[in-house]
């Protein structure tokens, strides 16, 4: 008897969480394009020289991707068509770009532009799903590299809730790139696997295109993960493929 209202209770428990997680929103929310043109504009006010760095502000990618979370049925978030990534100048050779897909879907890389390298030290992702946002950030002890030569080397990243790693390999080439008549040279073209373990595991591809400024020109991604959950192992999935529409930012 005792196990049996036991076991009612959890199916109880379990019942009222489900029923709390389905009654928030779960629609993808488009970002809002007035706030981060505004933020766009804040990082472009900079005083600061961008060097070999690209210029602060807003820059427009067009493409098409989508995430899906396999959970109650599973569901699925559609990138628009347009996103937009923000560049911030900070000290020395350092700055970020912040990819936003949807309104709490957000990407930010930490860079660093060298006349040899472009380093990226970081990352942090945001992913929303169910109302419910979550943040990891991946900070690389030996920070990954895009050199000027072909190459392949390996780097070793640290979750930060200290229960996730990655292990990211790079394979490099050198590359061109076109934006309608304009050809970019010197471009390298970056093929990122990263291998994630911990309470999140699975693989992370990336196929990257940098321009000599470190800013990319084109991201294709496919990612095939799993992660702990309140429902058990949880399978995340996204697959996206966007390009630069200009070197010139927006604002």
């Amino acid at each position: 008897m005792k196990k049996l209202l036991a076991l009612l209770v959890l199916v109880a428990i379990l019942g009222v969480a489900t029923w709390m997680v389905l009654s928030v929103n779960t629609e993808p929310q488009v970002a809002d394009t007035a706030k981060l043109r505004n933020k766009a504009a804040a990082a472009a006010q900079t005083q600061q020289d961008p060097g070999l760095r690209p210029k602060p502000g807003l820059y427009e990618y067009t493409g098409a991707g989508h995430e899906r979370v396999q959970v109650l049925g599973g569901t699925t978030n559609t990138f628009p068509r347009k996103i937009t990534g923000i560049v911030t100048l900070q000290d020395g050779c350092n700055w970020t770009l912040e990819l936003t897909y949807l309104d709490d879907r957000t990407v930010t890389h930490h860079y660093c532009t060298t006349r040899t390298t472009i380093t990226e030290s970081s990352w942090t992702e945001v992913v929303t799903f169910f109302g419910r946002s979550e943040d990891r950030t991946f900070t690389c002890s030996d920070a990954v590299r895009a050199r000027q030569t072909p190459a392949t080397w390996k780097a070793t990243c640290d979750g930060s809730d200290d229960s996730t790693s990655a292990t990211r390999i790079e394979q490099q080439q050198g590359a061109s790139y076109s934006f309608g008549t304009t050809t970019v040279h010197s471009v390298r073209a970056v093929t990122e696997t990263t291998a994630v373990s911990g309470t999140t595991r699975g693989t992370a591809r990336m196929l990257v295109w940098y321009l000599p400024t470190g800013l990319p020109a084109r991201i294709k991604r496919s990612d095939d993960v799993r992660s702990k959950t309140f429902f058990g192992e949880t399978p995340y999935t996204q697959e996206s493929d966007y390009r630069l529409v200009s070197v010139t930012p927006s604002t």
